[in-house]
This record gives C-alpha cells, structure tokens and sequence, in this order.
C-alpha cells in the first residue's frame, strides 16, 4: 500500500513538471529520468512545445514507422536539458537535431549548432547532424560517429561539450575516404586528429 502510495505521488509531480527527491531511495529525479521511450503523440506534444522547425517533422513523419518517437531528454543541470531530436533514418546513419530546453523559462527550446569543419573561411556550423550518437551522463558531452560511406572506414568523430546554448568541440579526428583501401582502418581513435 506504501507503494502505491509513493507510485501515485511520483506521477502527480511528474505531471507538474517538478523536480522531487524519491521518497524510497532519497535520489533526486524529474520527469524525463521516469521515461524510457515517447510515443509519437508525445513527440507531437513536445514538438507544439519546444517548437523546433517544422520542416523535420514533414520528413521523420515519412521514414517512421510504428510508434518510435526518435526523441531523448538528456539532463545538463537540475532543470535544464539537451533535446535529442530523430529527423530522418538515412541510408547508413540517421539524422539529429538538438536543442537546448531550460524548464524554469516559459520560452520554446534553442535549436543548436554544431561545428563540423574547417574552411577557408573559418569554422562550419550545421544544425542537423548525421551519425550515431552517444550521451556521456556524467560528463555531460556528446559524442557523434559520421560515416562518409557505409563501410565506416572513413568519417568523422567529435566530441562536443555544452555551454548553454553554446556548443564547443572537445576533440574532432576526420578520416578522408580512400578510393580503393587495402587495410581500412575504422577505429576512430586513431583517426588524424584536427586542429580546430
């Protein structure tokens, strides 16, 4: 009966949006640690919400397919969030965007940018970004793979931290694609290192 108790207590301040400390295990939670997967309704809630452009939503309703939602709420501080977004599945690697969601303001979301190169003229951002994806928790960065082909012998791998709404790149290493490679090499770490 306890439990039951504390099972309904969770759900009401999950629905208020509030951070709470669990009353069994004392560790603090929100909403977003209590979710596991979103539907497509709630996407489409999330979306009216946080407002990201609507162009993605006109390509991912396409792709997608039974009730995956492509959306992930990774905690930066106690109230603030990074905002995984799924545009597209791709052909090798699928599509992402990312915002910056803040709870305590009443505002939509920052759609964020990400630099993947270097020209001539300066750093290259991008808003949506194509790889495989991995949240680091504790260190609160993100690190994205980016085939240039589908064997994965040659791409991108960057490490990005977060200021806000500011993204800044920890570590980038890019591998040209051969034409024709003898020994290809797809361990990322061994990449040559960029100077960004």
């Amino acid at each position: 009966m306890k439990e039951l108790f504390v099972s309904m207590g969770i759900l009401i301040l999950m629905a208020l949006g509030l951070t709470f400390l669990h009353p069994l295990s004392g560790k603090e939670m929100t909403y977003f640690d209590q979710v596991d997967s979103f539907s497509k309704e709630d996407r489409a809630y999330w979306h009216q919400l946080l407002q990201w452009p609507d162009n993605y939503e006109v390509t991912f309703d396409k792709i997608s397919h039974g009730d995956e939602a492509g959306l992930k709420f990774f905690r930066l501080t106690k109230q603030q969030y990074l905002v995984e977004v799924m545009t597209y599945t791709g052909a090798y690697q699928p599509g992402w965007i990312y915002l910056f969601y803040d709870e305590a303001k009443a505002t939509p979301a920052t759609l964020l940018s990400f630099q993947v190169r270097m020209d001539e003229d300066g750093p290259v951002y991008i808003n949506e970004l194509a790889g495989w994806p991995q949240f680091d928790k504790e260190e609160k960065t993100l690190f994205m793979f980016t085939k240039f082909r589908g064997l994965g012998d040659c791409g991108a791998a960057i490490h990005y931290q977060f200021n806000r709404i500011q993204t800044q790149v920890l570590e980038a290493r890019i591998q040209e694609c051969e034409v024709d490679p003898n020994q290809p090499e797809i361990n990322w770490n061994k990449w040559p290192l960029q100077a960004w």
